[in-house]
């Protein structure tokens, strides 16, 4: 595998389908990205990861991957999640979907490779 290469692959957990990309051998680290999403930046830090010798998961959970941040992508990513089902469980002080969704991956990355 290249060393820059992080495949994508759709992965189903709870019944929602996502995107992860998907790189390295040994114990399962997830890599979670800020808004506005999976930057230039964040992939560089998880090939970072995956080279300590783990296998990093990445999900894109908000925004366009490979963007560089900037202020209007970063408010544009921020308007679309604050109508989102985390705002609103937020609120309610109930777990919301993200951070279940997370979990459940989390369980099957370590299923898949250890942790």
């Amino acid at each position: 595998m290249c060393s820059t290469h992080l495949d994508a692959r759709t992965v189903t957990v709870q019944g929602k389908a996502m995107r992860v990309y998907v790189s390295g051998t040994g114990p399962a680290v997830i890599v979670v990205t800020e808004i506005p999403g999976i930057s230039p930046q964040v992939a560089r830090f998880a090939r970072w990861v995956r080279e300590g010798g783990f296998t990093i998961y990445m999900p894109h959970l908000l925004g366009d991957d490979g963007g560089v941040p900037t202020s209007l992508n970063m408010l544009t990513t921020v308007a679309r999640a604050c109508t989102s089902a985390e705002f609103r469980a937020f609120s309610s002080n109930t777990p919301g979907p993200a951070p279940q969704w997370l979990r459940a991956l989390a369980a099957q990355a370590h299923g898949e490779c250890g942790g």
